[in-house]
């Protein structure tokens, strides 16, 4: 399989994702999610250090750009676009210290969905800026997917599903959705296929198609279940209440009613105060 790498810049070369990494890397973004939705526990203020001006430290870019990508995807999850971008913005500049690693994509990944959310709402003018964001990030990650399909082709079908709902291409939309959460579920991916569902499930609704939305909406559910992101599956539950009663019982079930003030979460912020620790 070819391997991706940023154009023009260092290449370095990375083979498919095993399923070993991505449930590491998996779980720590999602306990920093089931904390940023867990309302009601206080949520961690953002660690100073991680807004300082790096050029003065360039040796802390790295770990200041991966803080900050944790910030943007669990505020994605929670439904804070307008603080997801607000993460993005933090990295964007920084950027070239992430040099083709994991983090790069996920960076482009997650912004992207945040701009696509954003655009909704947005004036004429602000949402063609959101849709000019969208089609870079597209493209980058257009890069990696021709490069090793396996970790990012179901990346770069979402991000072009939700150019093409934007710009009204309803069917192209409709089938890059199903696409995306395809081969997220081939490959392992099991948070990105519950994001693509639930995304899925969101434009049928609109749609007023309710059936179709409600089996988007299920399957989004499920996979949140089987990844262990509780909050989430609670949230999804508080918006669409009649998924539960569609839903199976799993194990998972008696801690999901559980008040979410008896959940462990002490070691949820755990890789950013690892982060703020080592450059303390």
């Amino acid at each position: 399989a070819k391997h991706p790498c940023r154009p023009g810049e260092h290449r370095q070369r990375l083979a498919p994702i095993g399923r070993r990494d991505r449930r590491t890397r998996g779980r720590q973004c999602r306990l920093h999610i089931d904390q940023n939705l867990a309302v009601e526990i206080p949520r961690p203020a953002d660690h100073p250090w991680a807004s300082q001006d790096v050029a003065l430290r360039p040796q802390l870019a790295m770990r200041v750009c991966y803080y900050w990508i944790f910030r943007l995807e669990e505020r994605y999850f929670a439904g804070n676009f307008a603080g997801a971008l607000e993460a993005a913005a933090h990295v964007g500049g920084r950027r070239w210290t992430l040099r083709s690693t994991l983090e790069e994509a996920e960076y482009d990944f997650y912004a992207a969905l945040a701009h696509a959310a954003s655009a909704d709402a947005a004036s004429p003018t602000q949402r063609e800026e959101h849709l000019e964001s969208l089609r870079e990030h597209h493209r980058r990650m257009a890069f990696w997917a021709g490069n090793c399909p396996d970790n990012f082709a179901h990346r770069e079908a979402l991000i072009g599903a939700e150019i093409a709902r934007l710009q009204g291409r309803l069917l192209e939309a409709e089938s890059l959705y199903e696409q995306a959460l395809q081969q997220a579920g081939k490959h392992g991916f099991v948070q990105c296929e519950a994001i693509a569902s639930e995304l899925a499930g969101k434009y049928h609704a609109a749609r007023g198609l309710r059936t179709v939305a409600d089996a988007y909406l299920l399957n989004a559910r499920r996979c949140h279940e089987r990844w262990g992101a509780v909050a989430k599956v609670r949230q999804l539950d508080g918006r669409y209440p009649h998924l539960r009663t569609l839903a199976a019982p799993t194990s998972l079930a008696a801690t999901i009613n559980r008040p979410l003030a008896q959940l462990d979460v002490e070691t949820v912020d755990k890789a950013a105060q690892t982060l703020s620790s080592e450059v303390g």
